[in-house]
Protein backbone atom coordinates (compact mmCIF):
# COMPACT_ATOMS: atom_id res chain seq x y z
CA UNK A 1 0.00 0.00 0.00
CA UNK A 2 3.17 2.41 0.23
CA UNK A 3 6.26 2.43 -1.87
CA UNK A 4 8.04 3.39 1.62
CA UNK A 5 9.32 0.08 3.72
CA UNK A 6 9.22 2.51 6.94
CA UNK A 7 5.86 4.12 6.37
CA UNK A 8 4.47 0.67 6.43
CA UNK A 9 6.40 -0.12 9.58
CA UNK A 10 5.05 2.65 11.14
CA UNK A 11 1.52 2.07 9.99
CA UNK A 12 1.71 -1.79 11.43
CA UNK A 13 3.12 -0.51 14.64
CA UNK A 14 0.28 1.65 14.88
CA UNK A 15 -1.85 -0.51 14.00
CA UNK A 16 -0.83 -3.38 17.06
CA UNK A 17 -0.63 -0.77 19.44
CA UNK A 18 -4.63 0.36 18.58
CA UNK A 19 -4.89 -3.01 19.98
CA UNK A 20 -3.69 -2.33 22.77
CA UNK A 21 -7.01 -0.67 24.44
CA UNK A 22 -5.95 1.63 26.66
CA UNK A 23 -5.25 5.28 26.69
CA UNK A 24 -1.72 5.37 26.32
CA UNK A 25 -1.28 2.82 23.49
CA UNK A 26 -4.10 5.10 21.41
CA UNK A 27 -1.53 8.27 22.07
CA UNK A 28 1.34 5.96 20.77
CA UNK A 29 -0.67 4.40 18.00
CA UNK A 30 -1.55 8.55 16.94
CA UNK A 31 2.17 8.80 16.33
CA UNK A 32 2.60 5.50 14.71
CA UNK A 33 0.20 6.84 12.00
CA UNK A 34 1.29 10.23 12.31
CA UNK A 35 4.73 9.42 11.87
CA UNK A 36 3.78 7.07 8.52
CA UNK A 37 1.76 9.88 7.36
CA UNK A 38 4.55 11.82 7.19
CA UNK A 39 6.62 9.65 5.38
CA UNK A 40 4.57 9.12 2.74
CA UNK A 41 1.58 11.61 2.33
CA UNK A 42 -0.22 9.52 0.05
CA UNK A 43 -0.53 6.37 2.36
CA UNK A 44 -4.03 6.17 2.61
CA UNK A 45 -4.51 2.85 4.51
CA UNK A 46 -2.14 5.13 7.07
CA UNK A 47 -4.43 8.06 7.21
CA UNK A 48 -7.80 5.61 7.89
CA UNK A 49 -5.31 3.92 11.05
CA UNK A 50 -4.28 7.49 11.78
CA UNK A 51 -8.60 9.16 11.22
CA UNK A 52 -9.49 5.74 13.15
CA UNK A 53 -6.98 6.26 16.21
CA UNK A 54 -7.87 9.90 16.63
CA UNK A 55 -11.60 8.95 16.28
CA UNK A 56 -11.09 6.80 19.23
CA UNK A 57 -8.93 9.55 21.54
CA UNK A 58 -11.29 11.87 20.89
CA UNK A 59 -13.71 9.65 22.66
CA UNK A 60 -11.68 8.66 25.31
CA UNK A 61 -8.54 11.07 25.15
CA UNK A 62 -8.81 14.50 24.01
CA UNK A 63 -12.83 15.76 23.23
CA UNK A 64 -11.88 19.11 22.06
CA UNK A 65 -12.63 21.04 18.85
CA UNK A 66 -9.04 20.23 17.92
CA UNK A 67 -8.99 16.84 18.25
CA UNK A 68 -12.57 16.57 16.62
CA UNK A 69 -10.88 18.52 13.82
CA UNK A 70 -7.65 16.60 13.50
CA UNK A 71 -9.67 13.38 13.29
CA UNK A 72 -12.11 15.08 10.64
CA UNK A 73 -9.26 15.97 8.72
CA UNK A 74 -7.42 12.76 8.62
CA UNK A 75 -10.81 10.60 7.76
CA UNK A 76 -10.84 13.57 4.59
CA UNK A 77 -7.41 12.46 3.38
CA UNK A 78 -8.34 9.42 3.47
CA UNK A 79 -11.68 9.57 1.34
CA UNK A 80 -9.96 11.50 -1.02
CA UNK A 81 -7.04 8.54 -1.89
CA UNK A 82 -9.41 6.23 -1.65
CA UNK A 83 -12.40 6.11 -0.92
CA UNK A 84 -13.75 2.79 -1.43
CA UNK A 85 -11.28 1.14 0.88
CA UNK A 86 -12.66 -0.91 3.18
CA UNK A 87 -10.29 0.91 5.88
CA UNK A 88 -11.69 3.98 5.15
CA UNK A 89 -14.95 2.75 5.54
CA UNK A 90 -14.49 1.46 8.74
CA UNK A 91 -12.50 4.59 9.26
CA UNK A 92 -15.82 6.67 8.57
CA UNK A 93 -18.33 4.27 10.66
CA UNK A 94 -15.22 4.82 14.07
CA UNK A 95 -16.00 8.62 13.25
CA UNK A 96 -19.69 8.21 13.03
CA UNK A 97 -19.77 6.36 16.46
CA UNK A 98 -16.83 8.36 18.50
CA UNK A 99 -17.05 11.71 17.51
CA UNK A 100 -20.77 12.23 15.75
CA UNK A 101 -22.06 9.56 18.16
CA UNK A 102 -24.82 8.68 15.29
CA UNK A 103 -25.35 5.41 16.03
CA UNK A 104 -27.95 5.01 12.58
CA UNK A 105 -25.01 6.12 10.30
CA UNK A 106 -22.37 3.97 11.88
CA UNK A 107 -25.05 0.92 12.04
CA UNK A 108 -25.34 1.55 8.69
CA UNK A 109 -21.76 1.20 7.55
CA UNK A 110 -21.06 -1.63 10.01
CA UNK A 111 -23.37 -4.19 8.15
CA UNK A 112 -22.73 -3.36 4.41
CA UNK A 113 -18.88 -3.75 5.48
CA UNK A 114 -20.09 -7.15 6.94
CA UNK A 115 -21.18 -8.62 4.10
CA UNK A 116 -17.41 -7.87 2.11
CA UNK A 117 -15.27 -8.34 5.19
CA UNK A 118 -17.57 -11.26 7.93
CA UNK A 119 -14.19 -11.96 9.40
CA UNK A 120 -12.86 -8.80 10.37
CA UNK A 121 -12.43 -8.55 13.99
CA UNK A 122 -12.58 -4.50 14.03
CA UNK A 123 -15.79 -4.81 12.78
CA UNK A 124 -17.82 -6.80 14.50
CA UNK A 125 -16.15 -5.05 17.44
CA UNK A 126 -17.56 -1.87 16.36
CA UNK A 127 -20.89 -3.70 15.63
CA UNK A 128 -21.55 -4.95 19.32
CA UNK A 129 -20.36 -1.63 20.94
CA UNK A 130 -23.66 -0.47 18.48
CA UNK A 131 -25.80 -2.88 19.78
CA UNK A 132 -24.56 -2.42 23.49
CA UNK A 133 -25.14 1.85 22.59
CA UNK A 134 -29.04 0.89 21.44
CA UNK A 135 -29.95 -1.21 24.19
CA UNK A 136 -29.73 -4.63 22.31
CA UNK A 137 -28.11 -6.78 24.89
CA UNK A 138 -28.49 -10.61 23.83
CA UNK A 139 -26.87 -8.86 19.74
CA UNK A 140 -24.64 -7.25 21.92
CA UNK A 141 -23.35 -10.40 24.07
CA UNK A 142 -23.24 -12.69 21.07
CA UNK A 143 -21.43 -9.80 18.76
CA UNK A 144 -18.59 -9.68 21.17
CA UNK A 145 -18.61 -13.30 21.55
CA UNK A 146 -17.96 -13.32 17.69
CA UNK A 147 -14.71 -11.23 18.10
CA UNK A 148 -13.66 -14.04 20.94
CA UNK A 149 -14.04 -16.93 18.50
CA UNK A 150 -11.66 -14.25 15.46
CA UNK A 151 -9.25 -12.78 18.04
CA UNK A 152 -9.17 -14.98 20.89
CA UNK A 153 -5.84 -13.09 22.22
CA UNK A 154 -7.72 -9.43 22.34
CA UNK A 155 -8.39 -8.77 25.79
CA UNK A 156 -10.54 -5.53 25.56
CA UNK A 157 -13.37 -7.31 23.98
CA UNK A 158 -12.93 -10.19 26.49
CA UNK A 159 -13.40 -7.31 29.13
CA UNK A 160 -16.35 -5.81 27.14
CA UNK A 161 -18.07 -9.17 26.49
CA UNK A 162 -17.85 -10.03 30.13
CA UNK A 163 -19.42 -5.98 31.43
CA UNK A 164 -22.10 -6.53 28.85
CA UNK A 165 -23.27 -9.87 30.40
CA UNK A 166 -22.75 -8.00 34.09
CA UNK A 167 -25.43 -5.44 32.57
CA UNK A 168 -28.07 -7.83 32.06
CA UNK A 169 -27.30 -9.56 35.17
CA UNK A 170 -25.68 -12.63 33.57
CA UNK A 171 -23.45 -13.52 36.40
CA UNK A 172 -22.54 -17.44 35.33
CA UNK A 173 -21.96 -15.94 31.79
CA UNK A 174 -19.68 -12.81 32.85
CA UNK A 175 -18.05 -15.27 35.20
CA UNK A 176 -17.52 -17.93 32.90
CA UNK A 177 -16.06 -14.93 30.27
CA UNK A 178 -13.94 -13.70 32.96
CA UNK A 179 -11.88 -16.77 34.38
CA UNK A 180 -11.53 -17.75 30.53
CA UNK A 181 -9.66 -14.39 30.02
CA UNK A 182 -7.97 -14.86 33.62
CA UNK A 183 -6.46 -18.12 32.17
CA UNK A 184 -3.92 -15.79 29.49
CA UNK A 185 -3.86 -12.71 31.40
CA UNK A 186 -3.91 -13.75 35.36
CA UNK A 187 -2.93 -11.07 36.84
CA UNK A 188 -4.71 -8.26 34.75
CA UNK A 189 -6.63 -5.62 37.43
CA UNK A 190 -9.74 -5.29 35.32
CA UNK A 191 -10.33 -8.88 34.84
CA UNK A 192 -10.14 -9.59 38.52
CA UNK A 193 -12.29 -6.07 39.35
CA UNK A 194 -15.00 -7.76 37.28
CA UNK A 195 -14.80 -10.66 39.17
CA UNK A 196 -14.85 -9.01 42.43
CA UNK A 197 -18.03 -7.09 41.39
CA UNK A 198 -19.52 -10.18 40.15
CA UNK A 199 -19.17 -12.29 43.56
CA UNK A 200 -20.35 -8.81 45.06
CA UNK A 201 -23.29 -8.96 42.97
CA UNK A 202 -24.11 -12.44 43.95
CA UNK A 203 -23.40 -11.69 47.89
CA UNK A 204 -20.41 -13.52 47.82
CA UNK A 205 -18.30 -11.22 49.93
CA UNK A 206 -15.99 -13.40 51.16
CA UNK A 207 -15.15 -14.52 47.77
CA UNK A 208 -14.63 -10.77 46.62
CA UNK A 209 -13.08 -9.73 50.01
CA UNK A 210 -9.15 -11.09 48.78
CA UNK A 211 -9.51 -10.08 44.84
CA UNK A 212 -10.07 -6.26 46.41
CA UNK A 213 -7.52 -6.39 48.70
CA UNK A 214 -4.89 -7.39 45.92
Amino acid sequence: PTDSPSAYEAYLRGKSLMWEGNEGAVRDATQSYEEAVRIDPKFALAWAGLSQARSVGFYYVDSTPAARAAAEQSLAKAEALQPKLLETQLARASFDYFVLRDNKATLDILQQLRLVWPNNAEVVQYLGAVYQRLGQWQKAVDTFDQVIVLNPRYLLVRKFAAYTRCDVRDWPGAQRVVEEALGIWPTDMNLLAIKAQIFQANGQLDEAEPIVDK
